[in-house]
């Protein structure tokens, strides 16, 4: 089976993700990228549900939780922002970046 060089999104936009060096990811650190940008958005859902579940509504863990958010998205932001590539953190990180071929 043919392997797509890219997601939707990607695709549509004409946007490749590599390393560093251009070429194609791994399937190693595709995985690694696409954990890490998704986890502000993960750790955000435990955050709106653990009140529903805890036993202690008042837990510090859902305000922890989500200044933990906003510090991996403020992060996020800064880096591309910063970054002479444009990296998002989570590019940086994996040591991938988002190119127009």
């Amino acid at each position: 089976s043919m392997r797509l060089p890219a997601r939707w999104g990607k695709r549509r936009m004409g946007l490749l993700v590599t390393d560093l060096d251009g070429r194609r990811l791994s399937r190693g650190r595709a995985l690694g990228r696409t954990l890490r940008k998704f986890l502000p958005w993960e750790l955000s859902h435990v955050c709106i549900w653990q009140p529903s579940f805890a036993s202690d509504p008042s837990s510090p863990v859902f305000t922890i939780g989500f200044a933990a958010v906003w510090l991996m998205v403020g992060g996020n932001v800064v880096s591309i922002l910063c970054s002479p590539r444009r990296q998002a953190l989570y590019d940086r990180l994996a040591g991938t970046r988002v190119v127009r071929p």
